[in-house]
């Protein structure tokens, strides 16, 4: 599986319209999915001594290029504002 940081433009109410992937530009087409991810807490609490729940939110979309017709599905997992971690789904 692919696993990018991607540039991501997204609406006012921080849903993915767009994405900057391998050199192209896709265009959210169709509606984003939310959900969120929980990565597995027992490797930072071995190296921490605590244990702390990160909680993710992640955007399951539908990436459209538009000069080409391709289209790809992917997760996008919100890091920062402006910026996303790519998880290809399959395309």
């Amino acid at each position: 599986m692919d696993s990018d940081l991607v540039a991501t433009w997204t609406n006012s109410e921080g849903v993915p319209r767009r994405f900057q992937w391998r050199d192209r530009v896709w265009v959210v087409s169709g509606h984003p999915v939310p959900w969120t991810k929980r990565p597995p807490w027992w490797g930072d609490a071995t190296q921490s001594g605590t244990v702390m729940t990160l909680i993710q939110r992640v955007w399951r979309v539908i990436g459209l290029n538009t000069a080409s017709g391709e289209t790809v599905t992917v997760d996008l997992a919100v890091e920062e504002t402006g910026w996303c971690r790519l998880s290809l789904v399959e395309g």
